[in-house]
């Protein structure tokens, strides 16, 4: 049984944790040490502007085509997730897939089953 190797790969850690907020010692510790051996993208994309871009940006490459939905539905979710972006309860691609996944299966009434579970009162 061998005692060491040679690591002949690649790894890619992503994360949504901003490398220069964090408050814990210990954690700034181990995140420092992962700075300094590889190099640190940050995508900067920390307004709601920003994210509402980028999410129009992989909707419109494709992420919601296996739901098949009419352009004009498709085009109701955005503009749902747009208009109400400040009452949701998380700005990402995640609460797109919750809001597409209620309008394929309440397609009369998606809306109101939005504001129940992806917004705050």
């Amino acid at each position: 049984m061998p005692d060491a190797f040679e690591f002949a790969g690649s790894v890619i850690f992503i994360t949504n944790i901003k490398f220069d907020n964090v408050k814990s010692k210990k954690m700034r510790d181990h995140l420092e040490a992962l700075e300094s051996r590889c190099h640190y993208v940050d995508l900067t994309i920390d307004t709601e502007r920003e994210k509402m871009l980028r999410i129009k940006q992989i909707v419109g490459d494709g992420m919601l085509s296996e739901y098949a939905f009419s352009d004009e539905v498709h085009e109701d979710i955005i503009d749902f997730i747009d208009i109400n972006k400040k009452r949701l309860r998380e700005l990402s691609l995640r609460t797109v897939l919750k809001v597409a996944d209620l309008a394929k299966a309440f397609p009369s009434n998606w809306e109101a089953m939005a504001e129940n579970t992806v917004m705050r009162r």
